[in-house]
């Protein structure tokens, strides 16, 4: 009796361990499933944030990529080319063409008086300043554009265009919120505005090289106007 009872007991023992050991197992490995899944929501969760941070900053000031537009012609490190044009409904279509060094500029503008010679040698600094008020000073009014239409800028995709790395940018102030749009309205004098068009920025100094933009326009008398702006700079 006590050899039966005693290898029963032994039986017992060696299912329970097993069972036990069947136990643990299956813990440790839950237990790692579960590790596993909260490190991978974890590394989820940073991912998201990364995305969110690039998408952030991949929209720039564009009224500061502009200001740097210009700086790249104040301070001309490699020959480039510029082009721009302005046309309004209510006035002479502008343009200007130029060739910049990091030694010279020369170009032309056209406009109510007819073709105008622009040149300059680098070193003679007021003299480089009034050649490129002269070449830009019609389109500078972009700037405003940009500042209006700054809240609706989206990222429209990689684009390599007039020799640099940039991205496009995408502006409508018909996406900005009534009362934003009201705001704005008002201190146009304006009845009702739209402003549309395009930035292309550099990746590595956030310089703009080339814009689009098209204004429309209604007085608060009820005169509508429009205007068509742009310009870019082409690496040589």
């Amino acid at each position: 009796m006590y050899g039966v009872c005693g290898a029963r007991r032994e039986e017992k023992m060696r299912s329970y361990n097993v069972t036990a050991r069947m136990v643990v197992g299956l813990a440790v490995a839950m237990g790692m499933v579960w590790g596993c899944g909260g490190k991978g929501k974890e590394k989820a969760k940073e991912k998201a944030v990364e995305v969110r941070s690039e998408v952030e900053e991949s929209v720039p000031d564009l009224d500061a990529a502009e200001r740097c537009m210009v700086g790249m012609m104040r301070d001309a490190k490699e020959p480039f080319h510029l082009s721009t044009m302005r046309k309004d409904d209510d006035a002479p279509p502008f343009t200007s063409e130029a060739e910049f060094t990091p030694e010279t500029v020369e170009g032309t503008t056209n406009w109510v008086t007819g073709t105008q010679q622009v040149s300059s040698m680098h070193s003679d600094v007021n003299a480089w300043g009034l050649a490129i008020n002269s070449l830009t000073l019609r389109v500078s009014t972009v700037n405003g554009d940009l500042r209006i239409a700054q809240p609706t800028v989206v990222a429209a995709g990689t684009d390599a265009v007039n020799g640099y790395d940039t991205v496009k940018y995408d502006f409508d102030t018909a996406r900005l919120p009534d009362t934003e749009k009201a705001r704005i309205a008002v201190t146009m004098l304006a009845k009702d505005f739209n402003v549309v068009g395009s930035a292309w920025v550099t990746k590595d100094t956030r310089c703009m090289v080339k814009f689009v933009s098209d204004s429309k326009y209604t007085s608060k008398g009820g005169k509508a106007g429009a205007g068509h702006l742009e310009g870019s700079i082409s690496r040589r």
